[in-house]
């Protein structure tokens, strides 16, 4: 769909879907998910959720720091926009989250020797919320720092069109983007879904076809958010409270409220661009 006409020359560029989630309610997921009663992924049973090496956080802080310590887009916070330099997350906050998971892990009576998951089952739910969110912090960075980038991709695509000699007419894009967010995928699937196939063929489908597939695709999650673990939004009465919790939290409250006001920045700018164009 990116293709040039011309088969002599290379494509025009890229679609790129980019799947996120709120960080508070994805957090609070990961530990309703690992911490179920079989739990659905064996990993849990042999993983050290506090180590680097395994899970990363060292090597993953040296990557991503330098553009969350300085994102260069100005986010709201607290009714007002910060600074354009200040930071998403610094290497403090890295070490914060490890530290604080180290503190947690093997270290209370009754569990020197346990598993991470022996944790999870036993820990307060809120100290299993560290521990949980630790283990997959990659995932939070590295998704605030997806968003920067592609952000200052669509940027450079954005000077590139507008410095461009040929006519607007004539202008290609070389990144078509998208940004979904997971909660409009599970709480309004049609709508996303025929959302993600208006951004992948825009009049190559037509209206008909989408629609089936809209609603095909409907009833497919209903039916596997019914018989799956996999789906645990709005399944736990204590969902509200532990995303209350970690928005207070010393460790993680600020990071995870920064990468919060990020992605609504970008899904507000990606609005605003759709609107006017």
């Amino acid at each position: 769909l990116m293709n040039n006409p011309d088969s002599a020359h290379s494509k025009w560029g890229v679609k790129v879907i980019h799947l996120v989630r709120n960080p508070f309610s994805m957090a609070v997921s990961n530990y309703h998910y690992h911490s179920q009663d079989p739990t659905p992924e064996p990993f849990v049973h042999w993983a050290n959720p506090c180590s680097l090496t395994e899970k990363q956080i060292g090597p993953l802080a040296d990557l991503v720091a330098p553009t969350l310590s300085r994102p260069m887009i100005r986010i709201p916070m607290n009714g007002e926009l910060l600074p354009a330099d200040m930071p998403i997350m610094t290497r403090q906050d890295f070490d914060n989250i490890a530290n604080d998971c180290n503190s947690l892990f093997q270290t209370k009576a009754g569990l020197v020797n346990a598993t991470y998951y022996e944790h999870l089952r036993a820990l307060d739910p809120t100290e299993g919320l560290h521990m949980a969110t630790t283990d997959k912090f990659s995932h939070f960075a590295l998704m605030a720092n997806d968003l920067i980038m592609f952000d200052r991709v669509r940027q450079l695509e954005r000077d590139r069109s507008a410095s461009a000699s040929e006519p607007p007419r004539q202008r290609h894009t070389e990144l078509d983007l998208i940004t979904m967010p997971m909660e409009d995928w599970i709480d309004h699937p049609y709508e996303s879904m025929y959302k993600f196939l208006v951004f992948l063929f825009h009049d190559h489908m037509p209206h008909k076809k989408k629609k089936a597939l809209s609603e095909r695709y409907e009833h497919a999650f209903a039916k596997k958010s019914r018989e799956s673990n996999h789906f645990t939004t709005a399944k736990s009465a204590d969902t509200a409270g532990l995303i209350g919790y970690l928005r207070k939290d010393e460790v993680f409250g600020g990071p995870l409220a920064r990468i919060e006001s990020l992605l609504e920045e970008i899904l507000r700018r990606e609005s605003f661009l759709a609107e006017v164009a």
